[in-house]
């Protein structure tokens, strides 16, 4: 392009541009100088171009002018694919090729392809390789077109056939007593066994998950099964070579309970001697389950009693803990059993009353039968005056005032004496006075299952003017401090002219003429307030006592 200026073409300045929507961008050897009046444009893909140059003189005023390009395509080169291929005998291959233009795009109206090949097999015009039966190669295949052409390489290769199993899946221990089987499958191939790829899986419906020590590899044609659970198990293994083709074995696998552990119940008794205790056994397999089928256990004891075989224990001999044991076959499981002594339950055994209107120092009654060595012997006795009283008998046991009381009113009075621990046999009891007295009374008892030392826990006592109302005749509340107590209680009708009822929950052991002295007693479970109660028959004046003593 060439402009002219009324000061000089020289000054002038000359610019480049593609206007409207070029294919591409276009470049220009010079552009914004005055040596751009004779530039090359050079361009990235064919089309056409509309091209203005715009020519500017020093004072700015300008001047444009256009020019339309059309950049054909032309045949450059040619891109085959693949590149080289693999074809099994008797195979096919497609091949492709592409004319590429001088920008290497593909061309839109490509030229004709022509295609050869110099061995191994034949090829169409389309590109589609044909191999020959005969393995070979490396074969060149040719595309041309003009005085381009392009090549690639074809092998010809044998069939690929699917592996096949050389030595069947087995597994080393079937049926399975354990949690784990070792599973094993070997296999032939073409391509040799070290590419094929070993793949185990649970076939149906299996009892649980099963994971194994190695899969999906060629180190997993031998793998060890991991179970959770006992049951039925299929498994298929497929084998697989480096081009996808395929064959499966198989084996079946029974995992059995096997007794791994053995737990008794309950694990941990105290049996009071005498006493029994249930005892049962459960078989767990390898996996923590209980069996279906429990074996027959095997029941042994090292102590404190002895044990049936349908586990049932009784206690002979105080002490432990001792070991329960059951078992079956080489498995056992434990507990521990300890044996304790039975708290003694006190008891009456006997008793016996004497009675006195003539004055003297002393009343005195013998027990039926022997007593018991060891036993309690407790003396309720009333006399007609103050005097002061104490108690012996014949075996020399030691005696105790349990409690006292004087009723000045009616001048009455009322005591409780005991021995513990006594020595057993004939024994006559006697109540001595300080001083000559009449109206005199005793009642004397003997009980079992008392504490042969500190044996006397509270006592309460109480004169007052008593009524009818049921119970309302007491020796007032003490708080006792062991359970089990035997509650004595004694009251005097210091009148002498009432019948007595035993308290509710009481027992009426003895009376003494016509009931104006009358003893009673129970066993209070559990520690706590215990009063000595009666019912009186008229409104008389009374005293009551109460003594509380320990069991054995």
């Amino acid at each position: 392009m060439l402009g002219s200026d009324d000061v000089g073409e020289s000054g002038l300045r000359y610019t480049w541009a593609a206007t409207g929507t070029p294919p591409a961008a276009v470049s220009f050897s010079a552009n914004g100088t005055n040596a751009a009046k004779s530039t090359t444009a050079t361009f990235a893909r064919a089309g056409d171009y509309s091209l203005q140059v715009t020519i500017a003189d020093g004072g700015g005023l300008t001047a444009t002018s256009s020019v339309n390009v059309s950049v054909t395509q032309t045949l450059s080169g040619i891109v085959i694919a693949p590149s080289s291929a693999s074809v099994a005998a008797d195979g096919t291959q497609q091949f492709a090729a592409t004319s590429v233009d001088q920008f290497g795009v593909a061309m839109s109206l490509p030229p004709g392809i022509s295609w050869s090949v110099d061995g191994g097999g034949t090829i169409d015009s389309s590109g589609l390789f044909r191999a020959g039966s005969v393995v070979g190669g490396p074969f060149t295949v040719q595309a041309s077109s003009g005085s381009h052409s392009v090549t690639a390489t074809v092998n010809v290769v044998p069939v690929n056939k699917p592996p096949t199993v050389s030595s069947p899946a087995a597994a080393s221990s079937n049926p399975a007593t354990g949690t784990t089987t070792s599973l094993s499958v070997l296999s032939d191939d073409d391509g040799g066994e070290a590419a094929l790829t070993y793949t185990w899986a649970t076939t149906g419906t299996p009892p649980a998950a099963v994971s194994f020590s190695a899969n999906s590899s060629n180190a997993a044609k031998n793998t060890v099964a991991m179970f959770t659970t006992a049951g039925n198990y299929g498994f298929q293994v497929t084998i697989r070579d480096a081009a996808g083709l395929t064959t499966v074995a198989g084996v079946n696998v029974t995992v059995t309970q096997t007794v791994t552990t053995i737990v008794v119940s309950p694990a941990s008794a105290t049996v009071a001697n005498g006493s029994t205790q249930q005892f049962a056994a459960t078989a767990r397999d390898q996996f923590g389950t209980v069996l279906t089928a429990q074996p027959v256990m095997t029941w042994t004891v090292t102590g404190g009693g002895n044990i049936s075989a349908g586990g049932l224990f009784t206690a002979t001999t105080t002490g432990g803990p001792f070991t329960v044991r059951a078992t079956a076959g080489s498995v056992s499981g434990t507990a521990s059993v300890t044996v304790t002594a039975v708290a003694a339950v006190p008891a009456y055994v006997q008793g016996a009353t004497m009675t006195s209107d003539s004055s003297s120092n002393t009343i005195a009654r013998a027990f039926t039968a022997s007593t018991t060595v060891g036993n309690l012997i407790v003396a309720a006795v009333s006399w007609g005056s103050s005097a002061a009283v104490t108690c012996s008998d014949n075996r020399g046991n030691a005696y105790a005032v349990a409690a006292t009381a004087y009723d000045s009113t009616n001048n009455q009075s009322l005591a409780i004496c005991y021995a513990a621990g006594i020595a057993g046999g004939t024994t006559t009891v006697t109540a001595t006075f300080s001083g000559s007295a009449p109206y005199l009374r005793m009642a004397v008892h003997e009980y079992s299952g008392i504490a042969t030392s500190n044996a006397l826990d509270v006592t309460a006592k109480n004169t007052a003017n008593g009524t009818t109302a049921a119970n309302a005749i007491t020796s007032t509340a003490a708080m006792t401090t062991a359970s089990g107590d035997l509650i004595f209680g004694a009251v005097m009708d210091t009148a002498g002219t009432t019948t007595i009822a035993a308290g509710t929950g009481f027992t009426q052991r003895l009376s003494v003429n016509n009931k104006d002295l009358a003893t009673e007693d129970r066993v209070q479970p559990t520690a706590g307030s215990a009063a000595a109660t009666q019912t009186f028959g008229r409104a008389q004046r009374y005293i009551a006592m109460m003594g509380a003593f320990r069991h054995r």
